[in-house]
Protein backbone atom coordinates (compact mmCIF):
# COMPACT_ATOMS: atom_id res chain seq x y z
CA UNK A 1 0.00 0.00 0.00
CA UNK A 2 1.51 3.49 -1.10
CA UNK A 3 2.58 5.85 1.27
CA UNK A 4 1.00 8.84 1.27
CA UNK A 5 1.09 10.34 4.55
CA UNK A 6 0.86 14.24 5.07
CA UNK A 7 -0.06 16.73 7.23
CA UNK A 8 -1.56 20.05 6.50
CA UNK A 9 -2.70 22.80 8.65
CA UNK A 10 -4.85 26.21 7.83
CA UNK A 11 -6.79 28.45 10.54
CA UNK A 12 -6.14 26.41 13.52
CA UNK A 13 -7.09 23.10 12.04
CA UNK A 14 -5.06 20.57 10.94
CA UNK A 15 -5.67 17.18 8.49
CA UNK A 16 -3.42 14.75 9.12
CA UNK A 17 -3.70 11.54 6.33
CA UNK A 18 -2.67 8.30 7.83
CA UNK A 19 -2.32 6.98 4.61
CA UNK A 20 -0.52 3.94 4.07
CA UNK A 21 1.95 1.56 6.30
CA UNK A 22 2.95 2.63 10.00
CA UNK A 23 6.64 1.98 10.72
CA UNK A 24 9.73 2.42 9.53
CA UNK A 25 12.58 -0.08 8.76
CA UNK A 26 11.63 -3.12 6.70
CA UNK A 27 7.44 -1.78 6.62
CA UNK A 28 8.81 1.18 4.56
CA UNK A 29 6.11 3.24 5.88
CA UNK A 30 5.18 6.28 8.17
CA UNK A 31 6.65 6.21 11.10
CA UNK A 32 5.59 7.61 14.97
CA UNK A 33 8.46 10.08 14.47
CA UNK A 34 7.29 11.21 11.36
CA UNK A 35 3.55 11.54 12.71
CA UNK A 36 4.76 13.52 15.87
CA UNK A 37 7.11 15.96 14.00
CA UNK A 38 4.16 16.85 11.42
CA UNK A 39 1.90 17.29 14.21
CA UNK A 40 4.14 19.73 16.03
CA UNK A 41 4.93 21.50 13.14
CA UNK A 42 1.07 22.22 12.33
CA UNK A 43 1.75 24.63 15.22
CA UNK A 44 -1.18 25.36 18.04
CA UNK A 45 -4.42 23.54 16.94
CA UNK A 46 -7.97 23.96 17.85
CA UNK A 47 -9.08 21.00 15.88
CA UNK A 48 -7.85 18.06 14.22
CA UNK A 49 -8.96 15.80 11.47
CA UNK A 50 -7.47 12.07 11.01
CA UNK A 51 -8.14 10.33 8.17
CA UNK A 52 -7.16 7.25 7.52
CA UNK A 53 -6.37 4.14 4.87
CA UNK A 54 -4.32 1.85 6.30
CA UNK A 55 -3.35 -2.23 6.60
CA UNK A 56 -1.48 -1.18 9.96
CA UNK A 57 2.16 -2.27 10.32
CA UNK A 58 4.16 -1.91 13.42
CA UNK A 59 2.51 -2.61 16.48
CA UNK A 60 4.78 -0.32 18.60
CA UNK A 61 4.56 2.27 16.30
CA UNK A 62 0.58 2.74 15.99
CA UNK A 63 0.83 2.57 19.71
CA UNK A 64 3.27 5.87 19.65
CA UNK A 65 0.96 7.36 16.90
CA UNK A 66 -2.16 7.03 19.01
CA UNK A 67 -0.12 8.85 21.96
CA UNK A 68 0.68 11.15 19.75
CA UNK A 69 -2.25 12.25 18.64
CA UNK A 70 -3.94 11.77 22.25
CA UNK A 71 -0.74 14.66 23.75
CA UNK A 72 -2.50 17.37 20.93
CA UNK A 73 -4.24 19.72 23.00
CA UNK A 74 -6.64 19.86 19.65
CA UNK A 75 -10.32 18.46 19.18
CA UNK A 76 -9.76 15.54 17.07
CA UNK A 77 -12.38 13.40 14.64
CA UNK A 78 -11.49 10.33 12.72
CA UNK A 79 -12.14 9.37 9.40
CA UNK A 80 -11.95 6.05 8.06
CA UNK A 81 -11.42 6.50 4.57
CA UNK A 82 -10.97 2.53 3.33
CA UNK A 83 -9.48 0.02 5.97
CA UNK A 84 -8.15 0.76 9.55
CA UNK A 85 -6.53 -2.82 10.42
CA UNK A 86 -4.36 -3.72 12.59
CA UNK A 87 -1.72 -1.03 13.87
CA UNK A 88 -3.88 1.19 11.57
CA UNK A 89 -6.83 0.72 14.20
CA UNK A 90 -4.75 0.74 17.68
CA UNK A 91 -3.79 4.24 16.10
CA UNK A 92 -7.06 5.71 16.60
CA UNK A 93 -8.51 3.80 19.76
CA UNK A 94 -8.41 7.04 21.40
CA UNK A 95 -11.80 7.63 23.94
CA UNK A 96 -14.32 10.00 23.42
CA UNK A 97 -13.78 11.09 19.92
CA UNK A 98 -15.96 10.77 16.70
CA UNK A 99 -14.84 7.96 14.23
CA UNK A 100 -16.66 8.10 10.89
CA UNK A 101 -16.14 5.26 8.59
CA UNK A 102 -17.09 6.01 4.89
CA UNK A 103 -19.41 3.82 3.31
CA UNK A 104 -18.14 0.48 2.65
CA UNK A 105 -14.74 1.09 4.76
CA UNK A 106 -14.04 -1.72 7.04
CA UNK A 107 -11.96 -1.79 10.51
CA UNK A 108 -10.00 -4.46 11.63
CA UNK A 109 -8.15 -5.96 15.25
CA UNK A 110 -6.54 -9.09 15.54
CA UNK A 111 -3.61 -10.29 17.27
CA UNK A 112 0.04 -9.37 17.31
CA UNK A 113 2.40 -11.21 14.95
CA UNK A 114 6.44 -11.41 15.02
CA UNK A 115 9.45 -14.01 14.58
CA UNK A 116 12.13 -15.03 16.32
CA UNK A 117 15.72 -16.80 15.99
CA UNK A 118 17.43 -18.71 18.30
CA UNK A 119 17.36 -21.33 21.37
CA UNK A 120 13.88 -22.59 22.29
CA UNK A 121 14.37 -19.82 25.52
CA UNK A 122 14.62 -17.06 22.99
CA UNK A 123 11.42 -17.84 21.18
CA UNK A 124 9.37 -18.41 24.61
CA UNK A 125 10.50 -14.71 25.16
CA UNK A 126 9.37 -13.89 22.01
CA UNK A 127 6.21 -15.63 22.60
CA UNK A 128 5.94 -14.02 26.02
CA UNK A 129 5.83 -10.24 24.51
CA UNK A 130 3.44 -11.05 22.38
CA UNK A 131 1.53 -12.09 24.93
CA UNK A 132 2.16 -8.90 26.89
CA UNK A 133 1.94 -6.99 23.28
CA UNK A 134 -1.93 -8.44 23.48
CA UNK A 135 -2.46 -7.55 27.05
CA UNK A 136 -1.77 -4.04 26.14
CA UNK A 137 -3.99 -4.02 23.14
CA UNK A 138 -6.87 -5.74 24.16
CA UNK A 139 -6.74 -2.45 27.24
CA UNK A 140 -6.41 0.06 24.52
CA UNK A 141 -9.44 -1.42 22.15
CA UNK A 142 -11.53 -1.19 25.77
CA UNK A 143 -10.91 2.36 25.99
CA UNK A 144 -13.72 2.47 23.22
CA UNK A 145 -15.54 -0.58 23.23
CA UNK A 146 -19.32 -0.72 24.62
CA UNK A 147 -21.22 -3.84 25.60
CA UNK A 148 -17.74 -5.94 25.05
CA UNK A 149 -15.95 -7.40 27.89
CA UNK A 150 -12.33 -7.32 27.63
CA UNK A 151 -11.83 -11.32 27.28
CA UNK A 152 -14.70 -11.04 24.16
CA UNK A 153 -12.46 -8.54 22.70
CA UNK A 154 -9.60 -11.25 23.09
CA UNK A 155 -11.66 -13.58 21.17
CA UNK A 156 -11.99 -11.13 18.00
CA UNK A 157 -8.13 -10.43 17.98
CA UNK A 158 -7.94 -14.25 17.97
CA UNK A 159 -10.49 -14.46 14.89
CA UNK A 160 -9.36 -11.68 13.22
CA UNK A 161 -12.40 -9.86 13.05
CA UNK A 162 -13.40 -7.16 9.84
CA UNK A 163 -15.82 -4.71 10.68
CA UNK A 164 -18.44 -3.01 8.60
CA UNK A 165 -19.13 0.95 9.82
CA UNK A 166 -23.21 -0.48 11.85
CA UNK A 167 -20.83 -3.58 13.38
CA UNK A 168 -17.86 -1.23 14.36
CA UNK A 169 -20.38 1.03 15.55
CA UNK A 170 -22.38 -0.92 17.35
CA UNK A 171 -19.18 -2.19 19.57
CA UNK A 172 -17.98 1.20 20.31
CA UNK A 173 -14.84 1.33 17.79
CA UNK A 174 -16.71 4.03 15.40
CA UNK A 175 -19.34 6.42 15.95
CA UNK A 176 -21.06 7.28 12.73
CA UNK A 177 -21.31 6.69 8.96
CA UNK A 178 -20.73 8.61 6.09
CA UNK A 179 -22.50 7.99 2.90
CA UNK A 180 -20.18 11.05 1.24
CA UNK A 181 -17.30 8.82 0.51
CA UNK A 182 -18.49 5.47 -0.60
CA UNK A 183 -15.24 3.02 -0.90
CA UNK A 184 -15.67 0.67 -3.51
CA UNK A 185 -12.94 -1.05 -2.92
CA UNK A 186 -9.25 -2.07 -1.48
CA UNK A 187 -6.60 -2.31 -4.48
CA UNK A 188 -4.13 -3.93 -2.55
CA UNK A 189 -5.58 -7.56 -2.67
CA UNK A 190 -2.02 -9.33 -2.88
CA UNK A 191 -0.54 -7.69 0.43
CA UNK A 192 -3.61 -8.59 2.46
CA UNK A 193 -3.63 -12.33 1.23
CA UNK A 194 0.11 -12.14 2.28
CA UNK A 195 -0.58 -10.99 5.71
CA UNK A 196 -4.24 -11.71 7.04
CA UNK A 197 -6.54 -14.71 7.13
CA UNK A 198 -10.05 -13.39 6.80
CA UNK A 199 -10.03 -10.19 4.57
CA UNK A 200 -14.18 -9.92 3.70
CA UNK A 201 -13.95 -10.56 -0.15
CA UNK A 202 -15.88 -6.93 -1.07
CA UNK A 203 -12.33 -5.91 -0.52
CA UNK A 204 -11.16 -7.49 -3.77
CA UNK A 205 -12.93 -5.70 -6.09
CA UNK A 206 -11.18 -3.01 -8.41
CA UNK A 207 -12.00 0.54 -7.64
CA UNK A 208 -12.09 2.52 -11.04
CA UNK A 209 -11.82 6.23 -10.62
CA UNK A 210 -15.32 8.56 -11.75
CA UNK A 211 -15.95 11.30 -13.97
CA UNK A 212 -16.01 13.12 -10.17
CA UNK A 213 -12.95 12.27 -9.23
CA UNK A 214 -10.59 14.64 -9.47
CA UNK A 215 -7.39 13.40 -10.93
CA UNK A 216 -4.87 15.34 -12.56
CA UNK A 217 -4.75 14.47 -16.67
CA UNK A 218 -1.60 12.80 -17.10
CA UNK A 219 -2.37 10.26 -14.22
CA UNK A 220 -3.74 7.37 -15.89
CA UNK A 221 -3.69 4.63 -12.96
CA UNK A 222 -3.91 6.74 -10.12
CA UNK A 223 -3.48 4.56 -6.71
CA UNK A 224 -6.29 3.80 -3.82
CA UNK A 225 -4.94 6.18 -1.91
CA UNK A 226 -5.00 9.07 -4.91
CA UNK A 227 -8.42 8.36 -5.67
CA UNK A 228 -9.80 8.46 -2.06
CA UNK A 229 -7.81 12.14 -1.77
CA UNK A 230 -9.37 12.83 -4.70
CA UNK A 231 -12.72 12.11 -3.70
CA UNK A 232 -12.30 13.66 0.38
CA UNK A 233 -11.43 16.94 -1.90
CA UNK A 234 -14.96 16.51 -3.76
CA UNK A 235 -16.56 15.13 -0.86
CA UNK A 236 -15.49 18.72 1.46
CA UNK A 237 -16.30 20.98 -1.59
CA UNK A 238 -19.61 19.77 -2.00
CA UNK A 239 -20.28 20.11 1.54
CA UNK A 240 -18.51 23.93 1.97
Amino acid sequence: MANQFRCEAKRGHGDVFLYGTIGGDWFGGVTAEDVAKDIHGMGNLKTMSIYVNSLGGDVFDGIAIRSAFMRSNAEIDVQIDGVAASAASVAISIPDIPVVMAAGSKYMIHNPWGFGVGEADELRKTADLLDSIRSDLIDIYDSRAEGLSPDEIGKMMDDETWLGAADAIGYGFATDMSEQLAVAACACPEEMRRKLKHVPDELFSVVEPTEDDDIEEDDEEPSYNRLLMSRYRVARAKSG
